[in-house]
């Protein structure tokens, strides 16, 4: 098949976009399919392979490529010495940006990529026979490119993929949603209705977005999170040798979203009931939206909070392979499940989940898991504390047998494979309605229709 993938982040961009649908291009490639990729990362050096995919690296206009050294997230802590001085600095600069642009922007921080990528992807689609495009989000503003991209070439078959929300992800907005609350739902009702499936990564995702946008209810499809490859190992351990139980997180923090304050608090009791060395807590990863949270724990913990800030990929799994507990924090959210849990599963080790909300999405996805406990909302501090001193005295990892079983769902090849199968229907429902409608239509391949037709929601979307 010959399939042109949209997606802002692709690697060497370290996020879950990133890593899932590098992996995947990487393997469609492999396998033998043409697999074209327009990207805002930097091209690497693996793309010139005869087996790797096609990149087409398309930076953001002037404004945005500066929006992105000032906005992106770094390390936690100020670094010391003479690099603090340009740390603050920048983070002035984050503050006056937050305050101005990030206020008027939309459909997301990602909008000054809009034209240089449609540009790009008119060029490709004008010139190749492609079987089917694929937009992934967020940001939400690579299915306006595939909207746009749609518009102009009604028979290419196109396949959005939603990571995250966009019109209803209030916990974490990306955008001011008090200007363009009524905008994004337009927005997003126009993507799913033009698109010809919706891929999702959770059943609460697809039940939300069924019943807030009941034309694409038999759009929508399930397709989890993805297994990834195993990074290599550090030679030197990562984590300090001592005595005490090591509980590891990996993940980013939000306070209104994913906020580890009661845990903490628990972690605090649990340290004086069993002694305050016989526990350490380690947190890799985005912790700024409750740095002061997690400060506070790490100066009231003697040592035993540990905040490592963003590390690298390899630095990360190296903490997961060195743990003997890892710990998850659900979202407030039904409609949002963290990709780290399948690689927590993978290990076979012992998993701590934090839930949130009655309906979190990462239990579900947890059902079945013998090696994990989940701490609810309405259980009391009282009754938590002693669950938790004797899952970590007592839980022991899975064996491979039994850890495999749980895994299969998310194996590289079956989640490439489900998207192929989305890619194969679009494109013979495409081919069948075409035929009939217009007798003398070639698929894929359409003359692009005037700038005139394309809606008002495909427009450039930036400040009002």
């Amino acid at each position: 098949m010959q399939l042109l993938l949209i997606s802002y982040y692709f690697p060497p961009a370290q996020n879950p976009r990133a890593f899932r649908w590098g992996a995947l291009a990487d393997h469609w490639a492999r396998q033998g399919h043409r697999v074209e990729v327009v990207t805002a990362s930097p091209p690497v050096e693996r793309a010139a392979a005869p087996d790797a995919p096609r990149m087409h690296h398309v930076p953001e206009m002037g404004w945005g490529r500066w929006r992105k050294h000032v906005s992106t997230s770094g390390p936690n802590e100020l670094p010391r010495g003479k690099g603090r001085a340009a740390a603050m600095f920048r983070r002035g600069l984050r503050k006056l940006h937050d305050a101005t642009w990030r206020q008027m922007y939309w459909p997301d921080a990602a909008c000054l990529w809009l034209r240089p990528a449609w540009k790009t992807a008119r060029r490709l689609a004008a010139t190749r026979n492609f079987d089917a495009c694929i937009t992934v989000s967020h940001p939400f503003t690579a299915h306006l490119v595939g909207l746009r991209l749609q518009r102009e070439f009604p028979g290419l078959r196109w396949l959005t993929d939603i990571g995250d929300p966009f019109s209803f992800l209030t916990e974490t907005p990306p955008n001011n949603f008090r200007l363009h609350a009524a905008r994004n739902h337009a927005a997003e009702e126009h993507v799913l209705r033009h698109c010809a499936a919706v891929a999702v990564t959770c059943q609460g995702a697809a039940d939300v977005y069924a019943e807030r946008f009941a034309g694409c209810k038999n759009k929508l499809h399930v397709i989890p999170p993805l297994l990834p490859a195993q990074s290599s190992l550090p030679t030197v351990p990562l984590l300090p040798t001592t005595s005490a139980k090591r509980l590891v997180y990996c993940g980013s923090l939000y306070r209104d979203l994913r906020n580890p304050e009661r845990f903490l608090r628990l972690f605090a009791k649990l340290r004086q009931g069993g002694g305050e060395k016989a526990y350490e807590l380690h947190f890799f990863g985005d912790t700024r939206d409750c740095r002061d949270i997690v400060r506070a724990a790490a100066r009231q913990s003697g040592g035993s909070v540990v905040p490592w800030g963003v590390v690298s990929r390899e630095s990360a799994s190296a903490a997961v392979h060195e743990a003997d507990v890892l710990v998850n924090f659900g979202n407030t959210t039904p409609f949002q499940v963290p990709s780290k849990l399948v690689e927590y599963m993978a290990t076979g080790k012992p998993i701590v989940h934090v839930s949130q909300t009655e309906n979190d999405a990462s239990w579900d996805l947890l059902a079945g898991y013998l090696r994990a406990l989940r701490i609810t909302a309405d259980l009391s501090d009282d009754r938590a504390v002693p669950l938790l001193r004797e899952f970590l005295a007592t839980a022991r990892k899975l064996d491979e047998r039994e850890t495999l079983q749980y895994i299969e769902p998310y194996r590289l090849e079956r989640i490439a494979e489900d998207y192929l199968d989305l890619c194969r229907s679009a494109y013979q429902e495409s081919v069948a309605v075409m035929q009939e409608s217009e007798g003398n239509w070639r698929f894929p391949r359409q003359t692009p229709t005037s700038h005139a037709t394309t809606t008002l929601m495909t427009k450039d979307c930036v400040a009002p």
